[in-house]
C-alpha cells in the first residue's frame, strides 16, 4: 500500500546502538529534503489586538488571567528541525549559566492571545492568488478541509490559545509555498497566526526565540529530570511490542519538550497528535517549553533556540525494533508521491488502517527498510529533482523561487515580529 513522505527528519541509527536496525534511518534531516527559509529577525511589534504590523507601538503584557494554566507547564515533545541550519552569530549559544538565564518562560510580550479565529470572511483574489493555485497542480489541498478530525485542532479555544509571536520562523518550501498564498489571501492576518492552520494540517512551523528576550533568575539552578540523560533501550520484537509501543510512546509524550513533534509536520506529527494528550497542541504554538528555557534542552540556531528532540526520541516514535519499524523512515516518508506537504484524507485512511492493525496486534507490520521502499511509493532520485513533476520537492522550491521573483514580497515570511 502506499504512503505519505513528509518533510521531516532522517534519524540515523547503527546496529550498535541498543540493537536498532543498521539499515533504517530516522531523526535529522538530510541536505538533500528540503531548503528551510529563514531571515534575520525584523525590529517590529505586533499588537495582540492589532491585525497590521505597528513598528511604533509595543503591546502591553498579557494579563496573568489570561494566559491559561497549561501554559506554565506545557507537555513537550521532542523535535528536529527540518535541516541543519545556520544564521548569523555565534554557532552556539552564549556562554551563560542555566540558572541565570534560561529558568523563566518566555515574558508575555513574545506571546500573543489568538483571541478568535482570524480567518474569517471570503479569501482575496487576486493576480497573486490566482497564480499560485494555477501553478500548483500537484499541491491541491490549500483550502480542503482538515483531514484529521481532532476537537482541538478543528476548533481550538482561541481565547486561551497563546502563541509564540516574535522570534525566526524556520520552514520548508511546502510551508513556505502556503504562506504566499495565505499572507495574499487573508493580508490583515498577523503572520504568527498561520501557525494555527499549519499545525492544524501537519506543515511543519517551527520557531526560534533569541536568548536575549529571556528573563535572568537569579534563584538557585533547577536540576535537569533524569529522562534527559536517559536512552531509551529499544523496542524487542516479541508478542507484547505493540502494547508496549503504544505504552512507551503516551509516556513520552508527556514530556514538555514533546510538543515539538507537532512543529515536524508529517508523519511524526500524526503519530504526537493521536497519541499524545489534547494540551499538545497549544503548547505547541506557545514556543520554548520548560525542559528548553528551566533545563537547556535545547536546539539553537545563532543566538536563537527552541525545542530538542532526540534521534532516540524520534526513533520511538516511528517504533523502531531491532527488526525494523512500525512507521516508515522519514528520508522515505518524504520521497513518497502522495505526500504534498500536508495531512491529506487519503493519508489519514492509510494511517487509520495501520493504527487499526497495530491494536489488533497484526504481526506484519513490523518492516525493514527494504520493506518500506517497497511499501512506499516513491519519486525517483531523478522525478525527485525534476520541477516539472508535480509535487515533488524541487517543484515547490521553483515555484517558491518564482513567487518571489514576480511578486517581490513585501515581508520577511519567515521572521516573526
Amino acid at each position: 500500500m502506499d504512503g505519505p513522505t513528509a518533510p521531516l527528519s532522517i534519524l540515523a541509527y547503527d546496529d550498535d546502538d541498543d540493537g536498532m536496525n543498521a539499515d533504517m534511518y530516522y531523526g535529522h534531516p538530510e541536505s538533500y529534503s528540503m531548503t528551510p527559509r529563514h531571515h534575520s529577525p525584523i525590529a517590529m511589534e505586533v499588537d495582540n489586538d492589532e491585525k497590521q504590523p505597528n513598528p511604533n507601538h509595543s503591546p502591553a503584557p498579557l494579563s496573568k488571567d489570561k494566559v491559561p494554566y497549561f501554559i506554565t507547564e506545557p507537555p513537550s515533545y521532542p523535535i528536529h528541525s527540518n535541516q541543519v541550519l545556520s544564521l548569523p552569530g555565534p554557532s552556539s549559544l552564549p556562554s551563560i549559566s542555566v540558572p541565570s538565564l534560561l529558568q523563566l518562560p518566555p515574558p508575555a510580550p513574545l506571546r500573543s492571545l489568538a483571541g478568535f479565529n482570524r480567518f474569517h470572511g471570503h479569501p482575496l483574489i487576486s493576480n497573486k492568488t490566482r497564480w499560485i493555485i494555477q501553478n500548483t497542480n500537484g499541491i491541491n489541498q490549500f483550502d480542503v478541509v482538515n483531514a484529521v478530525d481532532v476537537p482541538w485542532i478543528i476548533n481550538p479555544e482561541y481565547h486561551l490559545l497563546n502563541i509564540i509571536s516574535h522570534g525566526q520562523l524556520v520552514v520548508s518550501d511546502q510551508t513556505q509555498l502556503r504562506l504566499h498564498l495565505w499572507r495574499a489571501q487573508y493580508p490583515n492576518v498577523p503572520q504568527w497566526f498561520l501557525g494555527v492552520r499549519c499545525l492544524s494540517r501537519g506543515l511543519d512551523w517551527r520557531v526560534f526565540v533569541s536568548t536575549q528576550d529571556l528573563v535572568p533568575h537569579p534563584h538557585p539552578p533547577i536540576h535537569r529530570p533524569a529522562y534527559l540523560h536517559a536512552r531509551h533501550s529499544g523496542l524487542v520484537v516479541s508478542n507484547q511490542v505493540f502494547v508496549m509501543y503504544e505504552s512507551w510512546v503516551r509516556d513520552r509524550l508527556l514530556r514538555p519538550y514533546a510538543c515539538h513533534f507537532l512543529t515536524m509536520g508529517s508523519i511524526v506529527w500524526r503519530i504526537a497528535l493521536y497519541y499524545g494528550p489534547p494540551s499538545l497542541f497549544s503548547a505547541a504554538l506557545a514556543g520554548p517549553s520548560t525542559n528548553a528555557y528551566m533545563h537547556h534542552h535545547i536546539d539553537h540556531m545563532g543566538t536563537h533556540f527552541d525545542n530538542k528532540v532526540t534521534d532516540d526520541d524520534i526513533a520511538l516514535l516511528l517504533g523502531v525494533t531491532n527488526q525494523g519499524s512500525l512507521w516508515p523512515p522519514l528520508d522515505i516518508w518524504h520521497r513518497c508521491q502522495r505526500w504534498k506537504g500536508e495531512w491529506s484524507h487519503d493519508s489519514e485512511g492509510w494511517f487509520q488502517d495501520r493504527i487499526g492493525k497495530i491494536q489488533s496486534g497484526e504481526g506484519t507490520l513490523i518492516l525493514n527498510r527494504a520493506g518500506w521502499n517497497w511499501t512506499i511509493r516513491q519519486h525517483t532520485a531523478v522525478k525527485f529533482d525534476d520541477p516539472n513533476v508535480d509535487g515533488s520537492m524541487a517543484q515547490v522550491k521553483h515555484l517558491c523561487n518564482q513567487i518571489d521573483q514576480l511578486y517581490p514580497p513585501a515581508e520577511s515570511y519567515t521572521a516573526l515580529v
